[in-house]
């Protein structure tokens, strides 16, 4: 009888999950031409988010991208360390000189020699140059993307065709590392970017870096026993209790009441860094392929902290408004990061932002070519 029961149970827990995205596909079918309707729209998007990868594939804590950067650290160096070093802040770096990044889904782009993916750099800027450093996430990097086909690399190539004549170049230095959260991404502002003497910080803020699950770096530093390296990240681990012993979901809870305070204390620093060595300060927000209103809402209150600290931002969370059926654009039906044809949505996007707003772009292209210089 027990074995019989289990038997039920076990395919009930089979059928149960199985019908239920049978009936969600069946839904979000239905969702393009119920959004036309005058009644419709908010039914639409309400499929769209049932049908998005929260609810479908477990948003838990450790990540919603495929807990894909933080493997079990009983285990990772089996699947990681041919793309990833050990590293006591940051936990993981790139390794410098690869063929390709193997991180999943490969591409065919290499790591320069300072463990970064892209062509190779010199530490003394070149004459005539306007040196842009970027920080980000896998988003920023165009995981899964090309290097030369990403919305970063396509920003710097039209700003390169367009002013050629003006007689400066624009290089751009990806420091994107996939699975970064900020204060990851602040450690390589404050250690890594200095020395290549940029012009301009561009910090790509996207929902990894201010929204779930943008303290699991943290936790996994509390959890192994780590330094966290700094007065006020170890200030807030000490005022949340947080204990070594505690488990994930315990941590994120503890947490939770100073998302904003962290955020912004991370950012503050990056700026300072940057003003310390005379170079400009831009942010942009940018977007995952979620469907519905996700991105936007993940972003909520952002803006307003950037303007309380006078940091200049472009807001590129409205990129896909509009578009309600968006796998063409992602990786693939599940994966949230743009393909390539996303990926040049986001560059068509900021480029126009860009120009609409004379402040980021003054700080962007430099005084070389003026704030009212147009291509």
């Amino acid at each position: 009888m027990i074995t019989l029961q289990r038997g039920v149970s076990s395919r009930r827990a089979i059928l149960i999950p199985t019908i239920t995205i049978i009936a969600l596909v069946a839904l979000k079918s239905l969702a393009t031409p119920m959004y036309t309707m005058a009644l419709g729209r908010f039914p639409a998007m309400m499929i769209d988010v049932m049908s998005s990868r929260p609810p479908l594939f477990g948003w838990t804590p450790d990540g919603y991208f495929d807990q894909l950067f933080w493997p079990d650290p009983d285990n990772w160096r089996e699947h990681w360390s041919a793309t990833f070093a050990p590293d006591a802040f940051r936990v993981l770096r790139m390794r410098p000189n690869l063929a390709s990044v193997t991180t999943r889904p490969a591409t065919n782009s290499p790591t320069n020699r300072f463990g970064y993916e892209g062509p190779e750099w010199t530490l003394i800027k070149p004459p005539d140059t306007r040196r842009v450093a970027v920080l980000g996430d896998s988003i920023t990097l165009g995981l899964g993307v090309d290097s030369d086909q990403n919305f970063v690399s396509l920003l710097a190539d039209r700003l390169n065709t367009d002013h050629s004549p003006h007689r400066q170049q624009f290089e751009f230095l990806n420091f994107a590392v996939p699975g970064y959260e900020l204060t990851q991404t602040m450690d390589v502002a404050l250690h890594d970017v200095p020395q290549f003497q940029p012009d301009v910080y561009v910090l790509m803020l996207t929902e990894l870096s201010v929204y779930r699950p943008w303290d699991t770096h943290l936790i996994y530093l509390v959890q192994s026993g780590a330094d966290v390296k700094y007065d006020f990240l170890r200030e807030t681990a000490s005022e949340a209790n947080a204990k070594q012993s505690d488990d994930n979901s315990k941590l994120s809870a503890k947490f939770a009441p100073y998302r904003m305070s962290i955020i912004r204390q991370t950012i503050l620093k990056i700026k300072a860094n940057a003003e310390q060595h005379h170079t400009q300060f831009l942010v942009v927000l940018v977007p995952a392929v979620e469907d519905a209103d996700l991105s936007r809402r993940r972003f909520a209150g952002i803006p307003e902290l950037l303007s309380t600290m006078n940091i200049t931002f472009v807001d590129l969370s409205d990129t896909f408004t509009g578009m309600l059926d968006r796998k063409s654009i992602r990786l693939n039906g599940v994966d949230v990061h743009p393909n390539a044809k996303g990926d040049e949505m986001i560059y068509k996007s900021l480029y126009e932002k860009l120009r609409a707003n004379p402040e980021a772009w003054s700080k962007l292209v430099g005084p070389a070519l003026g704030i009212n210089q147009h291509p």
